[in-house]
């Protein structure tokens, strides 16, 4: 489930992966099989223990930060809820541990490594004018991070 089919970051990153997958031009690959919810219906979904839903994404600062905190303070923990919450049966908790702690995964507000979505976004048509900048991409709050 993402917030939209075309334009939210959810839907953008699953276009990256795609095309990592199958190559390039097949960014749209999976766009047949989503799901987009406004926030406040997917969350209606999310929390009705009865609806199909069970998961969406939603860009809420605070809980942002303090789940970024939590998750950082302890992996195993984190990796354990999520085992828990998401019944996943084909990763252990050890697996999802070791991935929480990869030198590549950090958890953090700071925007990174935003212009190989620029490059993408640009290069798919996704958008007509390359942002010069992250901080294009991002409201003026986030603009003091020292984002890449």
């Amino acid at each position: 489930m993402l917030p939209s089919l075309k334009v939210s970051t959810q839907a953008l990153m699953l276009q990256i992966a795609a095309e990592q997958l199958w190559g390039p031009g097949n960014h749209a690959k999976l766009d047949h099989i989503i799901v987009a919810l406004p926030h406040p219906e997917a969350a209606a979904a999310v929390f009705n223990p009865g609806h199909e839903i069970n998961t969406h994404f939603a860009a809420v600062t605070r809980a942002f930060e303090d789940s970024f905190e939590w998750i950082n303070a302890d992996k195993r923990r984190a990796a354990k809820l999520y085992v828990a919450m998401t019944k996943e049966k084909k990763l252990t908790e050890d697996e999802l541990t070791a991935s929480f702690s990869g030198k590549d995964m950090e958890y953090t507000k700071v925007p990174s490594q935003v212009g190989k979505l620029v490059d993408f976004l640009y290069r798919t048509g996704s958008v007509k004018t390359k942002a010069l900048s992250w901080k294009d991409l991002f409201f003026p709050e986030a603009h003091a991070l020292p984002g890449s």
